[in-house]
């Protein structure tokens, strides 16, 4: 299924400080916040043009970009506009910045399926076999290390976390998951939710050992991976119903769909071992629906349908199938 939302933790579009430069940024900030993103890109295109001179405009007119063309699900947009970005602030030695947009970079890649690359923007490198990581000095986790930025640390930690559960390194993405955590607790529902996905993905892995130890008949094995599957179900269930209890508190409508879908798709997988209950598991439903209608017409809103629709289709299924048996 689609990826319904990034993980970005500073994806709001930003003023130009420039004074000649804010009339055509701040008409595209406001057919933003309408989401009149079509239009939003025509006002800073044409930005881009009348202030190709001026690195430290066309840094802010290229990171907005950014945001208007992953709204219309235009990646590979998204990422030359990045690349300028990071080029921009690095002009004007912004290197805070400069951190921020390798994090975003980083994240796009992640939700086009190469972890490997947000991995090397993030770090510079992948762990050993030890676990052990120095990240470089010009990655996106060192930058907001060495600027002490918050929000930059954990966006690049929780993205490096996503990015190793991708690559199947479960126990390696819960360990920076849980470090993201500590670090800036205003965002624990997006911490949270990528929590309860490495949990998922651990489990899952850990239903294939328990399967194939079942087939050699290392029945004390199987018991085993079992048990700890199940644990680590329960586990992304607790994290999954954190993050969307949170985001509702905090009116943030993207992350509360987001984690209503993990709670339906986590009861759609673990039906047998009811980790979540028919009532929560109709509710969340019925939660995700009534969100879907507050999500602005955008690419996220549509993802949205498409997976819950997805969702209800195979809950359906499901029930039909215990009714059969």
């Amino acid at each position: 299924m689609t990826t319904l939302l990034t993980y970005l933790l500073f994806g709001q579009v930003v003023s130009a400080q420039t004074p000649n430069v804010t009339a055509l940024v701040e008409q595209g900030i406001k057919d933003y916040n309408t989401g009149n993103f079509h239009n939003a890109v025509k006002h800073w295109e044409d930005a881009l043009i009348k202030y190709k001179n001026n690195p430290a405009a066309t840094a802010v007119v290229n990171e907005n970009l950014t945001r208007a063309y992953q709204q219309l699900g235009e990646n590979k947009a998204a990422i030359a506009s990045l690349s300028a970005a990071i080029r921009d602030y690095g002009a004007v030695a912004n290197i805070q910045q400069v951190g921020r947009m390798k994090s975003e970079l980083a994240q796009v890649y992640s939700n086009l399926g190469q972890p490997r690359k947000a991995i090397a923007l993030l770090c510079g490198q992948l762990a050993d076999k030890s676990q052990k990581i120095e990240c470089t000095p010009d990655s996106a986790t060192q930058i907001a290390t060495k600027y002490n930025d918050k929000s930059g640390q954990v966006a690049a930690l929780g993205i490096l976390g996503e990015a190793y559960r991708l690559i199947g390194n479960y126990d390696q993405a819960i360990k920076y998951l849980h470090v993201a955590q500590q670090v800036y607790p205003a965002y624990d529902f997006l911490v949270l939710n990528s929590l309860g996905n490495a949990y998922k993905s651990r489990a899952q892995l850990r239903e294939l050992q328990a399967d194939s130890a079942n087939k050699a008949g290392i029945y004390s094995k199987e018991n085993e991976f079992t048990q700890k599957s199940i644990e680590d179900y329960k586990q992304a269930h607790q994290y999954f119903q954190k993050s969307t209890k949170l985001a509702s508190d905090q009116k943030q409508t993207l992350a509360e769909m987001r984690g209503l879908l993990n709670l339906i798709q986590l009861g759609s997988q673990t039906n047998k071992n009811k980790v979540i209950n028919d009532r929560e598991f109709n509710q969340s439903v019925n939660d995700a629906l009534k969100v879907l209608e507050l999500l602005p017409d955008s690419a996220t809103k549509v993802y949205g349908a498409i997976d819950l629709a997805y969702l209800q289709s195979d809950a359906k299924e499901l029930c039909k199938n215990k009714l059969n048996n």
